[in-house]
């Protein structure tokens, strides 16, 4: 299907605009910030962003406002450049309450601006210790991969990472990995991300522990974007910081955007080797200079209401899965997608049997839903994957409207 037939399909839909107008909202390479700012204009449901559209829990923003409003002055000065005391000590207290690493103290974690704070400030942490971008090897992602690591790494060392491929159901490539780790110029840093962006997928306790074991023999920093590691959908996840000693070559990246819903705040963490932790914070401190002053919101909050926080991640992940399971066969009725079950994060994916991921996205669009193409993911935006992503961070009763807007969608 060109270009052209594709728009024409949105002209019902969108029935105010030029087929030029569209093509131009909607270009050919279309990201799933396109797509969402399309939908809004448009007033049609997106469920192609990676936002949650959830609000943090009611007693965290209460501790906000009164901290706020309070007579702590000093929070809104610049901060402790490790993070602060009752923020580090709350995530110790994760560490040995729901995560089982009893093991992690206060001098293992370093306060960051997001997760992203955390990669960014590896990526300048190696590029600095090996003396300059031409001396670091390769940069490797596991295919599927979140888009801002590949745009960060290309950024940072002004080329292109180089792209570990996956088996067809997201499980590792054994031989891939091993010729990205020992062969040519080899890895000086492989980023993974677990539960998986955009397949929800979850790594097996052995393969990640035979990943750190080849990582570690080839001199490779194991960087593990944990964003989603509270929204988890069913038994099986694990993660290193539960070893009982955290090799030095192993980073964790966390924080609270997806679970706390706090996106805004930039408040993640670091978990890694003392010595590690030390090193990046002098690479973090210049660039952010502190971690925002609601991090004590969410320390005092982890601290003082643990039983709420840990109420709010259960009934998250208990409405994302609701909202997939209503969702996925709608679209599977709706649309002829085929849904792959996810196993954590926020994401679903599907198989979508037409010839382009742009031929699926503005099919979508026609039944009035916005989605992700597969093609973001994947190395060089090839024009079919095969696949589309949605979020299900969603209210139920907004699910319950795309279900009915799928169902009432004529066919086209």
């Amino acid at each position: 299907m060109k270009l052209s037939s594709e728009i024409e399909v949105l002209r019902d839909t969108v029935p105010n605009k030029s087929a030029e107008e569209l093509i131009k909202e909607l270009p050919q390479n279309a990201t799933m910030r396109d797509i969402f700012d399309f939908c809004k204009r448009n007033n049609i449901h997106s469920l192609a962003q990676g936002m949650i559209e959830l609000p943090p829990p009611k007693k965290l923003r209460d501790i906000a406002a009164t901290i706020c409003a309070g007579d702590e002055n000093e929070i809104h000065q610049y901060r402790n450049r490790f993070g602060e005391e009752d923020y580090r000590d709350a995530l110790v207290t994760l560490m040995q309450k729901r995560y089982e690493a009893p093991h992690i103290t206060r001098d293992h974690i370093l306060a960051t601006a997001g997760v992203t704070g955390v990669l960014c400030s590896v990526l300048i942490y190696l590029k600095n210790e090996k003396g300059g971008s031409d001396k670091v090897r390769d940069l490797g992602l596991i295919v599927p991969f979140y888009t801002y690591h590949a745009k960060q790494i290309t950024d940072v060392f002004g080329r292109t990472p180089v792209y570990v491929s996956s088996k067809e159901d997201f499980t590792p490539d054994w031989e891939a990995i091993h010729r990205a780790l020992f062969e040519g110029n080899g890895l000086d840093l492989l980023i993974v991300t677990n539960p998986g962006n955009p397949g929800g997928n979850l790594w097996a306790r052995d393969d990640l522990e035979k990943l750190i074991e080849m990582t570690g023999k080839a001199g490779c920093l194991l960087l593990m974007d944990e964003i989603y590691c509270d929204l988890i959908w069913r038994e099986g996840y694990w993660s290193p910081v539960q070893m009982d000693k955290l090799p030095k070559h192993v980073i964790v990246a966390r924080g609270f955007a997806k679970s706390l819903a706090a996106q805004s705040w930039r408040c993640g963490y670091a978990v890694g080797d003392p010595e590690m932790i030390d090193k990046l914070m002098k690479i973090h401190d210049p660039i952010y200079i502190s971690v925002p002053w609601l991090q004590h919101a969410i320390g005092r909050y982890i601290t003082n209401e643990y039983e709420d926080f840990d109420r709010h991640i259960k009934e998250t992940g208990d409405l994302m899965q609701n909202n997939w399971k209503i969702l996925a066969p709608a679209m599977q009725k709706a649309l002829g997608w085929t849904p792959l079950e996810p196993s954590g994060s926020m994401y679903g994916m599907f198989y979508h049997h037409v010839s382009t991921d742009k031929e699926a996205i503005v099919h979508g669009l026609a039944k009035g839903v916005g989605v992700a193409p597969g093609s973001i993911f994947w190395p060089n935006n090839p024009d079919n994957t095969g696949y589309v992503r949605i979020h299900c961070g969603v209210s139920h009763e907004k699910a319950k409207e795309i279900v009915a807007a799928l169902e009432s969608a004529p066919n086209k």
